[in-house]
């Protein structure tokens, strides 16, 4: 998907905005929803998962998105090539579309360690799951931005 996104026009400041939205999404959505999940998404596929957690996902890839949009509309920062079209509420519906698909993109890789009898995808990133689940979320991003790339250019 990165490979695609690339070539096209604002590629580029797609996938910066899609890393750093999935990732700091899913680093919300962890540190809120363990310390204050209390309503399971899905206990069989993934126990820790919470609807507080999504909520959470939802909060932060949303503020990363408007401090990225902030930096490069008022800041002057121009080396992201932040698509120009992507306005302050097609920011909020792409982090509804991010939001989804990371907790669609977490569950199935949950969902394939239950499979495999595994707890973590890895010991690269110690306490995080392994490399998959830092890109588990956006795997799944990377659709949305293929397509929004493919209709905006």
């Amino acid at each position: 998907e990165a490979g695609y996104a690339l070539h096209k026009p604002y590629g580029a400041g797609w996938v910066f905005l899609g890393l750093s939205c999935s990732w700091v999404g899913d680093a919300g959505a962890y540190f809120i929803g363990s310390r204050w999940g209390r309503h399971k998404l899905i206990p069989a596929v993934s126990p820790g998962k919470s609807w507080e957690g999504v909520v959470a996902e939802l909060f932060w890839t949303f503020v990363t998105g408007f401090i990225i949009y902030a930096l490069h509309t008022w800041g002057g920062l121009v080396c992201i090539m932040y698509p120009p079209y992507l306005t302050v509420s097609g920011l909020f519906a792409v982090s509804v579309l991010f939001t989804c698909a990371g907790v669609c993109g977490d569950l199935c890789e949950s969902f394939l360690k239950r499979l495999g009898g595994f707890k973590d995808s890895g010991d690269f990133f110690a306490g995080h799951g392994g490399v998959m689940d830092r890109f588990d979320g956006f795997l799944f991003n990377g659709v949305i931005m293929c397509f929004i790339l493919h209709f905006n250019s």
